[in-house]
């Protein structure tokens, strides 16, 4: 699921500038976290199968290998004792996953941006056909965007569209990318003919919003 790809390579950058504030503070804390950091950035891509976890735990590996001598070419001779090699080792493991994790969310930015844009016009044109169904109290974002997915009319002018979409998407792909297209229409009513959308709960799926 690329909606879910990009939300846990964010969620994980997140935590790179506390991690960073660690290793400048000079705190000890910064090679066992960091450490705990991949842990976790290998278990949120296995979970999905993505074959970066591998290249994550690999990293781990070659971390937890330092109190045995093992060191990277590019460290040289600036870190020679055991505690300060894995500091620096730590350090360059922290760049590198990130930028991994900073490729892989562009990745599943791009991948996902021209379903969005078809997801938008399609909504368009169907609430220039006919109101779009507003949110049921109580009911979660993602219930919403099933329900309004499932309810829409087959429209002739939406046909090609659709088989985009179904083409491109995994259905929970689909469904979460619905879900914060209604989200923001629901915040700016920006649909042509479309009454201003009932107040709901934000949802967040990973996107960094303005």
């Amino acid at each position: 699921m690329w909606t879910l790809t990009h939300y846990r390579a964010l969620e994980r950058l997140d935590e790179v500038a506390d991690l960073s504030r660690l290793y400048a503070a000079h705190d000890p804390a910064f090679a066992p976290r960091v450490i705990a950091w991949l842990d976790a950035a290998d278990l949120s891509l296995r979970q999905l199968r993505n074959p970066l976890a591998g290249r994550i735990s690999a990293e781990k590996a070659r971390l937890l290998a330092v109190p045995d001598g093992w060191r990277p070419a590019s460290l040289g001779d600036r870190a020679t004792r055991a505690n300060s090699a894995l500091r620096a080792c730590a350090a360059l493991a922290l760049e590198q996953v990130a930028a991994w994790l900073e490729a892989l969310a562009s990745q599943a930015e791009q991948r996902l941006n021209e379903p969005r844009e078809k997801l938008i016009q399609l909504l368009a044109v169907h609430s220039a056909h006919q109101p779009l169904p507003l949110p049921r109290p109580g009911e979660e974002p993602r219930e919403w965007a099933e329900r309004c997915w499932r309810d829409l009319p087959h429209l002739p002018q939406t046909q090609s569209m659709r088989t985009f979409l179904a083409g491109s998407l995994s259905r929970g792909d689909l469904v979460a990318l619905l879900a914060e297209v209604l989200d923001r229409l629901r915040d700016n009513a920006a649909l042509p003919c479309h009454p201003p959308l009932a107040p709901g709960r934000d949802v967040d799926h990973g996107r960094r919003r303005a």
